[in-house]
């Protein structure tokens, strides 16, 4: 094969690819499996550290009280004011 058909054979093969991850969403497929499997890893590493006592109330505690928790028609709530409330 000659360098300049070479040449030819990548670029058509970089052009495809590049086609097809832009009908696909191949990437975005990809990024955001990586991104599930890194939610998954910190959510059980989470479920470890709370040990037997893996409650909503014991995961709120975690929670920065200053943090926003909820949004509606324009109000927001802290977790803060959530737990107090």
């Amino acid at each position: 094969m000659e360098p300049a058909t070479g040449a030819l054979v990548g670029a058509a093969a970089l052009a495809a690819g590049a086609y097809l991850n832009a009908k696909l969403a191949i990437s975005t497929d990809i990024r955001n499996l990586r991104t599930d499997r890194a939610w998954e890893d910190r959510l059980q590493s989470r479920i470890k550290e709370f040990g037997d006592n893996c409650s909503l109330y014991h995961i709120f505690n975690r929670v920065d009280p200053t943090a926003e928790f909820l949004w509606f028609e324009g109000k927001s709530w802290t977790y803060g004011e959530i737990k107090s409330g």
